[in-house]
């Protein structure tokens, strides 16, 4: 009798892929160059969104001061304890809001007539002011404080960063 031919080759043959280990550190790995910018683009919007604010600060103030002198009436900076609000005029007709940040906390040290301690700043028509405020921000974030320094009838300020 011929010797039937098997054509299933029975005999074991050696699969070329990677262990289970080889395949775990591979994705550990690309994860990790995934996430780690994800996780630091948190902290770089932390960052852009504090700064944001102290432009939108400078800039409102500017404005608040210009529109003053233009119109030849009275604003304020008023602070709220999640924004600043500006107004212009006696009926505060125009108002501009900036939210405060989480991380930052706002001191303003405004003396008012009767000598007591205001949440706002007053500029005259002139787009002055006379009670030479400062405003403290405490940057938890930053981990340092912006000190706003205004000069008496000028107007202007200085800007003081204290760590």
């Amino acid at each position: 009798m011929p010797k039937l031919k098997n054509t299933m080759n029975f005999h074991k043959k050696r699969l070329n892929s990677y262990s289970l280990i080889e395949v775990l550190v591979v994705l550990v790995i690309i994860s990790s160059f995934i996430l780690l910018p994800i996780i630091q683009s948190h902290q770089i919007i932390k960052h852009y969104q504090n700064n944001f604010f102290y432009t939108r600060l400078n800039q409102s103030m500017t404005n608040l001061q210009e529109l003053c002198l233009q119109r030849r009436m009275s604003g304020k900076m008023v602070n709220q304890k999640e924004k600043i609000v500006f107004y212009i005029g006696t009926k505060q007709e125009t108002k501009l809001e900036i939210p405060i940040p989480s991380e930052i906390e706002v001191i303003f040290t405004a003396k008012g007539d009767n000598g007591k301690e205001i949440d706002q700043i007053v500029f005259n028509e002139y787009g002055n002011n006379s009670s030479l405020p400062r405003i403290y921000f405490k940057d938890s974030y930053q981990k340092r404080t912006i000190i706003y320094i205004f000069q008496m009838y000028r107007g202007k300020y200085h800007v003081r960063y204290q760590s």
